[in-house]
């Protein structure tokens, strides 16, 4: 995290519960978002895993779609 601070970030984006109470403040228009998404090193074997990658993936597609269109309707990209 260390490496981040001091940077002007658009989003910071927490993926489990421990995260979203501890991540540190940062400051400016930084939007923080919280995904849960199950701990699969809590589940046994790689199919927690995959799961909760395959979760994920979804998810920043769908994200990265929102800001996306978001960009365009502001007249980016």
């Amino acid at each position: 995290m260390d490496e981040f601070v001091g940077q002007d970030l658009d989003y910071v984006i927490t993926v489990c519960s421990s995260a979203a109470e501890t991540c540190p403040v940062f400051p400016g228009a930084t939007r923080r978002l919280h995904w849960p998404f199950d701990d699969p090193s809590v589940a046994e074997g790689a199919p927690a895993f995959r799961r909760v990658r395959a979760q994920i993936h979804a998810r920043i597609l769908l994200f990265l779609a929102d800001v996306g269109q978001d960009c365009i309707l502001r007249g980016g990209l």
